[in-house]
């Protein structure tokens, strides 16, 4: 038991009453008066959290599970969405609106769908005002367009596409012509075609990755492709560059292989971290030069 304050004290620093703590997690070493009742205090931190569970946007009740591994997999979805929460809570403490609120305010963030000829895509508009301002604190970048999954763009759709980038009607249509030749090539190449194949283990393809290599700095980047074949993991930066007339095509892929070096050995490092891949170097990397279908490991 230990008497912190007695009498009418209403100073801040002072606690008044008594208070017993029975038990305490708090070291020794470090079990002063004041940290014990900040531990105390702390208390009110998890209570607050079985509120939000039971009451507001999280709602954990009503549950109509039969099984017990529903059960907890149920609850384990709403702790992580009450972490995510408490994350939030952090990043927008200097603005003002509740989680609630601002998830909201970001509800009216909406995807565009664009069709060109027999395409269709979305496009995510930048964001403006609040938005912009509560994505920028949590440190989140929308992307620029998500995907369907549709076939492949044929000819008619590309040449549309490259008039609408300024290409003059002949040039477009010859242009046209030579990516869907290629992207056919490629597509045949056994080495792709073992990893772009529909029942492979584990791919993702334009993948968004970001983290904090260390403190105040955070590093982002989109991977081509990320891929397991059951055997090899495979990380390929795709390149449709090509060598000027009258360059030498070797000294042309070194060049390029080592200006994109630094970038895969982040991506890989960056890739290995969220899959639990250890050693990092358990994956391969790769550039793809699609003018040539020539893969050189780095």
């Amino acid at each position: 038991m230990n008497n912190v304050s007695s009498g009418g004290d209403t100073a801040p620093p002072r606690r008044n009453g008594f208070f017993m703590i029975i038990k305490s997690d708090v070291p020794g070493q470090i079990a002063t008066a004041a940290a014990i009742h900040q531990r105390y205090k702390d208390l009110a931190q998890v209570e607050r959290a079985f509120r939000t569970f039971k009451r507001g946007h999280l709602e954990i009740r009503p549950t109509f599970m039969q099984t017990e591994a529903s059960t907890r997999g149920h609850v384990f979805v709403v702790m992580l969405a009450c972490l995510l929460e408490r994350e939030l809570a952090h990043y927008w403490r200097d603005i003002d609106l509740t989680v609630s609120e601002a998830l909201d305010e970001l509800g009216s963030v909406r995807g565009i769908e664009l069709a060109i000829a027999n395409v269709t895509c979305q496009q995510v508009p930048q964001p403006t005002g609040i938005n912009q301002e509560l994505l920028a604190a949590a440190q989140v970048k929308l992307p620029d367009t998500l995907a369907r999954g549709n076939p492949a763009p044929d000819a008619v759709s590309l040449a549309t596409a490259l008039r609408q980038e300024g290409l003059s009607a002949s040039a477009a249509a010859a242009l046209a012509g030579e990516i869907e030749a290629e992207l056919a090539a490629c597509q045949a190449d056994p080495f792709l075609t073992s990893l772009l194949a529909p029942d492979i283990p584990w791919a993702a393809s334009e993948w968004l990755l970001e983290d904090q290599p260390q403190p105040g700095a955070i590093r982002r980047g989109v991977m081509d492709l990320l891929a397991f074949d059951g055997q090899d993991w495979w990380l390929l930066d795709f390149k449709t560059s090509r060598a000027a007339p009258g360059e030498d095509w070797e000294a042309f892929i070194t060049q390029e292989t080592e200006k994109y070096r630094p970038q895969l050995l982040a991506y890989r490092e960056m890739a290995a971290k969220i899959k639990g891949i250890d050693p990092p170097e358990a994956i391969r990397l790769g550039v793809y030069f699609s003018a040539c279908r020539r893969v050189v490991e780095v």
